[in-house]
Order: C-alpha cells, then sequence, then structure tokens
C-alpha cells in the first residue's frame, strides 16, 4: 500500500512539471521542449510561470507582494 501511495505522489508531482522552455537563439525567443534544451541556453522565466529546468540566474528582479 505504500508502495502504491508513493508512485501515485510521483506521478502527481511530475504532473506539475513544466513541458516546454523559452530559450533565446538567434536573438529570437522560441519555445522548445524541454529535452530541448541546451546546455549555454538562456532560459526566459516570466512572473507566474514555473521554472522548467536547473541552471543558474544571471540577471533579474524580483518583486514581492503583499496580501
Amino acid at each position: 500500500m505504500a508502495k502504491s501511495r508513493t508512485s501515485e505522489a510521483i506521478k502527481k508531482l511530475m504532473g506539475l512539471q513544466a513541458k516546454t522552455a523559452v530559450v533565446v537563439r538567434d536573438g529570437r525567443e522560441i519555445e522548445v521542449l524541454i529535452k530541448d534544451v541546451e546546455v549555454n541556453d538562456i532560459v526566459i522565466v516570466k512572473p507566474g510561470e514555473k521554472i522548467p529546468v536547473d541552471g543558474e540566474v544571471t540577471e533579474g528582479k524580483v518583486m514581492l507582494m503583499s496580501r
């Protein structure tokens, strides 16, 4: 039973994962599948979007909003 619950939880987590990323190539922003993101691609993440891949933040800013 525990194995089944763990399996279900992993499937749910995988469903939350972003499927595509917006990358800059040849000076243009294009949408590609996660599997097509390459090393040294610049990935654009806009407010409210999921972060699609691991990487290094090169520039950006954060706006904190109070409730």
